[in-house]
């Protein structure tokens, strides 16, 4: 009797062991083959060119309504990381523009332009708040960013002469500059 107890007992460990392996077996591929389909994906999207590593016509219009997502993902990203970086850069020269995102750009004839909407800067530190007049400038190359500043030595606000500039370094050296933030001119 002892002898069946163990077999029927080992019998038993064994499928509760077969059946563990199968259900975790089950759930690594539940998880696996959805993550292996995106990762073919990506790799045949990078194959193909999607990331722009080469061009190529596209043979279907899924695979142009992908890229086109792609695209402006990338392209939104890119202006959310440059926007922070910009936030970073005024509050490490202790300035917040306050309000919405002053600078817009534009093709104007066969040159860029980039407009600066008026806009209010509070200074750290400060409980008062300054206003800054709208702007333009002109005459810009095309497909380029530009950092915009306007020097202010007394910080009054109101209307200062705005300046850009291709290197971020220039925009935010010295002490009277108020940098406004960066802006790629469309092509």
């Amino acid at each position: 009797m002892a002898l069946l107890d163990w077999n029927c007992s080992e019998t038993m460990h064994r499928w509760r062991l077969g059946m563990y392996v199968l259900a975790t077996a089950s759930a690594c591929a539940a998880v696996l083959v959805p993550l292996l389909a995106i990762f073919g994906a990506i790799a045949g999207l990078v194959a193909e060119g999607v990331f722009g590593r080469r061009e190529r016509a596209l043979s279907s219009g899924r695979e142009a309504a992908l890229q086109q997502r792609l695209a402006v993902m990338n392209r939104d990203q890119a202006r959310q990381v440059s926007d922070h970086a910009d936030e970073a850069a005024r509050i490490a020269k202790g300035l917040v523009i306050e309000g919405s995102r002053p600078l817009s750009a534009e093709r104007r004839d066969g040159y860029g332009a980039i407009n600066i909407n008026s806009f209010t800067v509070r200074f750290i530190g400060s409980a008062s708040c300054l206003t800054y007049c709208g702007g333009s400038i002109t005459a810009l190359t095309l497909g380029v960013t530009y950092y915009v500043y306007a020097d202010d030595p007394t910080r009054s606000g109101g209307a200062v002469t705005y300046n850009a500039t291709t290197t971020r370094n220039n925009a935010l050296i010295g002490r009277d500059r108020i940098y406004i933030g960066s802006i790629r001119v469309p092509d």
